[in-house]
């Protein structure tokens, strides 16, 4: 069997262009882009899980629905796990994937705060 390429040198590729880019834009901006966007991280992963926790969320009941539709066991194993513990997984989870908005309004903040300090 001849052996095929792999499409990972190419997803590596896409994720240096990636923490390039980023870090092209921290060097850009400086201090006001650190911050703002480790607020609007810490922030959004706060009220995540405060609006899980609070609105009684549990990963749980998703993970029987998950397990009904595709015949997996995977709910039994996680009962013994406090739904809080859950609820900040699912936190991690959704606070990554608003990253394409959490980017550009810390790129944002951080002009405006760059515009202020000069």
């Amino acid at each position: 069997h001849p052996r095929q390429a792999s499409a990972w040198p190419e997803n590596m590729s896409l994720f240096r262009r990636g923490a390039q880019h980023f870090n092209e834009t921290r060097k850009k901006y400086g201090w006001p882009f650190f911050l703002s966007y480790a607020g609007i991280y810490n922030l959004g992963g706060i009220l995540i899980y405060l609006s899980a926790d609070q609105g009684g969320f549990d990963l749980r009941q998703i993970i029987r629905k998950v397990d009904a539709v595709t015949g997996t066991k995977i709910a039994a194993s996680l009962e013994q796990l406090d739904p809080r513990i859950g609820n900040v997984g699912v936190a991690i989870a959704v606070n990554e994937l608003l990253e394409p908005v959490r980017l550009p309004l810390a790129i944002l903040m951080a002009v405006r705060i760059g515009s202020w300090r000069k």
